[in-house]
């Protein structure tokens, strides 16, 4: 790109208009007010030779014909016809880029793609980001601002909406390419934004526990929000919503395949816009709520428990609470376990179709979100401890989501 530029410095651009491109009266306007020098060809073919002479922009309308294909082959810029009237209306220079750029409608987007098992497909779609100025990237990250999915079960998708990229589908870069001569079109109109990947897209959902009326509702829901709903034992479901307050035992033959989830999923990814993460929300069966006293074996004084190190407490103590409890993940800062959590704190008192409360992130247990945490009496000390490491992780959650919320997203 630098090695382009400075060519262009020492050499006169020309535009050299393809086409049907003169036909159009706006587009010739813009060109003459401009001051290049100008040409006329069928397919621009005539005027590759001369680029030891002259930078020459080739100004084409049409980016899916035949002309524009070998065009591109030959490497040359090709410019579109509105980002040339953008240039002229702000009396700016041709833009150098080494891609065909149509217009600048997707300029400063970022996109990510996920789910897509065609090649051709996503082939198609990167070049048109491409043509409207966008930037594609293969993985998630921080400055991805899009992400295009065609499914909500994806880890690329789970980082996605973590990290705050708006979750779209392939309609949202096709329909902006339908907009792409139109000069005050946006990637970000309300337009657009109808195109939202919807949270149980792709889903197909069943509920268990649940009295009639609340079921129409879910299922009303469930068709509202881009999902399906099929019966319990469905080969094909995807997940399983259960009411944990109701249900002690889960039905026989339940499919492999499908996650069970607490109601509390159904409505939370309802609320963020967006599938939350199932890991979550899990039902474990009927006594998952169950807390076991802990014996204190004799070797384990208090004077001991004063002089143990930190570090070894902490292990001590992820070793004997329970495997899903966040202790357990030795291997996960308090970051990410920050990260991983953020879901709760997007929470508040949400009452749901059968009276029960959404709990917000200062009211959930990370390994029972259902479960208020003043109905948990500490047994031991240990116990004690490990609820005293929750409370801190969960303030750090809740002013995580007060940055995102208050200062990240309004920018």
């Amino acid at each position: 790109m630098d090695k382009l530029m400075e060519v262009n410095e020492t050499m006169e651009t020309r535009i050299c208009v393809v086409g049907n491109c003169s036909d159009n009266a706006s587009l010739m306007d813009a060109v003459n007010s401009m001051g290049y020098t100008t040409v006329f060809s069928e397919n621009g073919l005539d005027f590759i030779e001369e680029t030891t002479n002259y930078d020459t922009v080739f100004i084409c309308d049409a980016f899916d014909s035949v002309v524009f294909d070998e065009l591109k082959k030959l490497d040359v810029r090709i410019l579109g016809p509105p980002i040339v009237r953008q240039c002229a209306l702000s009396k700016e220079p041709l833009p150098c880029c080494s891609r065909p750029l149509y217009s600048n409608i997707m300029a400063k987007v970022i996109v990510c793609f996920t789910g897509f098992k065609s090649k051709e497909d996503l082939t198609r779609l990167v070049s048109l980001v491409h043509h409207m100025g966008g930037s594609v990237r293969k993985d998630i990250g921080m400055k991805v601002t899009h992400l295009v999915a065609q499914s909500t079960r994806s880890e690329k998708y789970k980082r996605g909406v973590t990290m705050g990229a708006m979750v779209m589908t392939e309609e949202w870069v096709t329909e902006a390419w339908q907009n792409r001569n139109e000069t005050d079109a946006s990637v970000a109109s309300l337009e657009l934004m109808r195109y939202k990947l919807k949270p149980f897209h792709s889903c197909l959902l069943s509920f268990h526990g649940f009295s009639a009326e609340e079921t129409n509702h879910m299922r009303e829901m469930t068709k509202k929000e881009g999902g399906q709903d099929v019966d319990t034992l469905d080969a094909d479901a995807t997940h399983l919503v259960v009411d944990e307050n109701q249900v002690k035992e889960l039905p026989q033959n339940i499919p492999e395949t499908t996650v069970v989830v607490k109601q509390e999923w159904f409505w939370v990814s309802i609320q963020m816009e967006a599938s939350a993460d199932e890991n979550l929300y899990m039902y474990k069966g009927g006594d998952q709520m169950n807390l076991r006293p802990r014996r204190v074996s004799a070797g384990n004084t208090p004077n001991r428990r004063k002089r143990r190190r930190l570090p070894e407490t902490l292990a001590h103590l992820a070793q004997d609470s329970d495997p899903d409890s966040p202790l357990a993940h030795r291997g996960l800062s308090s970051v990410t376990e920050a990260v991983r959590t953020s879901a709760c704190s997007l929470l508040d008192k949400t009452t749901t179709p059968g009276g029960s409360a959404v709990l917000n992130a200062s009211e959930c247990s990370l390994d029972e979100p259902g479960l208020p945490v003043s109905a948990i009496k500490p047994v031991t000390a240990r116990h004690q401890v490990a609820m005293e490491l929750y409370q801190t992780e969960t303030n750090y959650c809740g002013i995580l989501h007060t940055i995102l919320t208050v200062f990240k997203q309004p920018l």
